[in-house]
């Protein structure tokens, strides 16, 4: 089971600003990214850090997400 999630995690690849952020009961994030939301589970730790209006990527092939703060420019990566 966490062999499959793993595999899913790796063959996703999106960027875009996000347009709307929700938090589940343990305070993991999904992010809407135009039509399309995109769950960032356990393992990485957001610290509420994801607000409507930054940029979100994440790369094919990679379990990281890089944030970029809207107005600063700051990057910073949730890393597992």
């Amino acid at each position: 089971m966490i062999e499959n999630l793993i595999v899913i995690i790796l063959i996703k690849s999106f960027s875009g600003t996000v347009e709307r952020v929700d938090y589940d009961i343990k305070e993991f994030p999904t992010i809407t990214i135009g039509d399309s939301s995109y769950y960032i589970g356990a393992g990485y730790n957001t610290n509420h850090q994801i607000e409507v209006g930054d940029s979100v990527i994440k790369k094919r092939g990679s379990d990281i997400y890089k944030l970029i703060k809207r107005g600063s420019h700051m990057v910073i990566e949730f890393r597992k």
